[in-house]
């Protein structure tokens, strides 16, 4: 019987067919990354000076917490404060720089990877800690195989209150618990919907080892003794109210938007003039 490489049955228990088949895919990534970054060096330059005019922005609201800012970072870009002429479709589309996966959002796409890159990008440089959350939906159960399931899913993982969070900037701003080490649950009043992380994503990436990724699960297990946030007090209150702020922003990210609009307009239109 054929083994499932992405099981962490099979991986985690440091399998050489596993390991061998995500180096070499870690290697054949790694070499197309070279190359887009050769290729659309100019536009990183340019990309990387925006999300330090986002990071500023972000600043000038004085948001506390790293949660308020996720919330407020995902109304940015659902609204198109951060596309080429305000225009986004939450769509998914080919990615032109696969280590730059937020630049998508500027040429006015974007999916859950698009998504979590741009947190990941943002909330680093306003100095919180965050970190990408590869995990596999559907999210009302999970069946026996889960476990050999592929990931095809990604959100941010932050620290608020002194406990880790899953949240999907794409989805609304879902927000989940950890239930287990491999395991989290959506804090929700009438969705308790579960998603399954799936770290193998981070050997192919580089952003683990077998070791490292041992210690995670065994950390997000003790994160899920901890008590979390009711579902009352973040969908009553913390999110909507993060929302009813940003909407009274109006004025200060239309400017922010018009003044770098050329900007988001050169990154576009040379992305696509490129690929």
């Amino acid at each position: 019987m054929k083994k499932n490489i992405y099981s962490e049955k099979v991986y985690l228990t440091g399998d050489k067919d596993a390991m061998d088949t995500f180096l070499k895919k870690r290697e054949k990534s790694h070499l197309l990354h070279v190359m887009q970054r050769m290729v659309h060096q100019e536009e990183i330059i340019e990309y990387n000076k925006f999300l330090l005019l986002v990071r500023d922005l972000m600043k000038s609201f004085k948001l506390n917490t790293s949660l308020e800012n996720a919330i407020a970072l995902s109304y940015l870009i659902h609204h198109g404060y951060l596309s080429y002429n305000k225009k986004f479709d939450g769509k998914e589309e080919k990615d032109l720089v696969k280590d730059r996966l937020g630049m998508n959002i500027v040429r006015g796409h974007g999916c859950c990877r698009n998504f979590s890159e741009v947190g990941y990008d943002v909330l680093r440089l306003l100095d919180f800690h965050v970190k990408r959350f590869y995990c596999y939906l559907p999210i009302l159960c999970l069946p026996n195989s889960v476990g050999s399931k592929q990931a095809n899913h990604v959100i941010n993982l932050i620290d608020f209150d002194d406990v880790k969070y899953g949240i999907d900037l794409y989805h609304g701003c879902s927000l989940y618990k950890f239930k287990n080490g491999l395991t989290m649950e959506k804090i929700s009043m009438t969705d308790n919907g579960k998603i399954r992380f799936k770290p193998y994503y981070e050997l192919l990436t580089g952003e683990g080892t077998l070791e490292s990724i041992k210690k995670e699960i065994e950390e997000y297990a003790l994160e899920s003794k901890k008590r979390t946030i009711s579902a009352i007090a973040y969908e009553d209150v913390a999110r909507p109210e993060t929302i009813a702020f940003m909407g009274r922003q109006k004025g200060i990210l239309e400017d922010f938007h018009n003044e770098t609009n050329e900007m988001k307009e050169h990154i576009a239109l040379s992305l696509t003039k490129k690929s």
